[in-house]
């Protein structure tokens, strides 16, 4: 056996992160183009607030 201390392959990890970049992009991509997301994130902030007559909520 071998005690070798290995070197990272610079070149190995600059390929990958640039294909996860790559990834990355095209989802936040396809995520923009998908319907009613906008609506959704509006209608959680509004219904997640407790409703009471304690001064919670609006």
């Amino acid at each position: 056996m071998s005690n070798d201390q290995r070197q990272p392959d610079k070149a190995a990890d600059n390929t990958h992160g640039v294909t996860e970049s790559q990834q990355d992009r095209q989802q936040d991509d396809v995520a923009k183009q998908r319907p009613g997301v906008e609506d959704l994130k509006v209608d959680n902030e509004q219904n997640r607030r407790p409703k009471g007559n304690a001064g919670q909520g609006k």
